[in-house]
């Protein structure tokens, strides 16, 4: 079985929406709807595009306009892939048992009422899985073990966890698909101000999101300096702040742009992550556990609903474009 992955593509197919005409069937259109937001890339085949245009237009209107809602937000997201060789889901389900197509993953595939129960799947059995990829239909879609599996993605127990884990899982599934990353910790680059601790984490985190992010996209660092920290300092820190870029940044070829923003005056209290591909989360306890090659703390993101990621965002974007003159600021661009 293939390890559990935050965000993971998903197939649906466009007659599997017509099972589900009216409005008395909101509530598995909003299962579904929701299950994409939260965990999915909506793959969506070439042969299926009018098909799917035409499925919505035949929906009550509740339905089609969370439908609607829903594939506009993950096209914004960048979660939307639109494959215009690719073969209809429910062709590809009815080949025979074999789901298979090394140029196509799909994770989970929501069928037809008739196309699932060719594979043994009705609201009963709830799901099979063939070629590791789960068949549901939408009213069982929360059965699939896939998506049970990437619900419980983000928490990573120490001594048993590999940084590999934590990037395959949880960092690499949302950083290839964001234009924008933004890590809010007091303390992340302390170590370096101070010269007293280590930032081998730092180190890490910011080598990992910057060799995975796409061409043309930002990495926002924000953090906070002590009280005693003074302005006299400032252009020996930034120095020091360069340096640790250059290092961290070596391996990095595409353009990027990285902004690293430490604040003296700043509510910043708990460590953070935002993600441009659609989700924000609280960082407990510390990014120190990836420190080694084998967390040596319980690691832990727990997500944030949509007010909570707004608040986040905004206070990244304050720190973003503070101007005072007690702060460490560095911005490099590779271009």
């Amino acid at each position: 079985m293939s390890q559990p992955q935050v965000l993971l593509p998903i197939a649906v197919d466009p007659a599997a929406l017509t099972d589900y005409p009216t409005d008395r069937d909101q509530l598995i259109h909003r299962e579904v709807v929701t299950t994409l937001g939260a965990h999915g890339i909506l793959t969506l085949p070439g042969a299926d595009r009018e098909a799917l245009f035409r499925a919505l237009a035949g929906l009550g209107d509740l339905s089609r306009k969370l439908w609607e809602a829903q594939i506009h937000s993950l096209y914004d997201l960048n979660r939307l892939d639109q494959l215009p060789g690719a073969m209809s889901v429910g062709d590809r389900l009815r080949q025979n048992g074999n789901v298979h197509d090394d140029q196509v993953d799909v994770r989970v595939f929501v069928a037809t009422r008739a196309v699932a129960e060719q594979h043994g799947v009705d609201d009963t059995s709830g799901y099979t899985t063939i070629d590791d990829s789960d068949v549901v239909i939408p009213s069982t879609i929360h059965r699939s073990p896939a998506v049970v599996a990437a619900r419980e993605v983000g928490l990573f127990p120490m001594g048993k966890t590999r940084r590999s884990a934590v990037v395959n899982s949880f960092i690499r599934p949302l950083a290839v698909r964001s234009s924008g990353v933004k890590l809010l910790d007091p303390h992340i680059l302390e170590g370096i101000i101070s010269g007293n601790s280590t930032t081998r984490h730092a180190e890490w985190l910011v080598q990992t999101l910057a060799n995975t992010m796409p061409a043309n996209s930002s990495l926002s660092i924000l953090g906070k300096l002590q009280r005693d920290w003074q302005p006299a300092d400032r252009s020996g820190h930034e120095a020091l702040i360069e340096e640790f870029l250059s290092k961290s940044l070596g391996k990095r070829v595409l353009p990027m742009r990285i902004e690293v923003r430490l604040l003296k005056s700043t509510a910043l209290r708990d460590r953070f992550i935002w993600f441009s591909s659609g989700h924000s989360f609280d960082v407990l306890h510390n990014f120190t556990a990836l420190s080694s090659e084998v967390l040596n703390d319980n690691l832990r993101f727990i997500r944030h609903d949509d007010g909570l990621a707004q608040q986040t965002l905004q206070t990244a974007e304050a720190m973003e474009n503070n101007t005072q003159p007690t702060m460490v600021s560095v911005t490099r661009v590779i271009s």
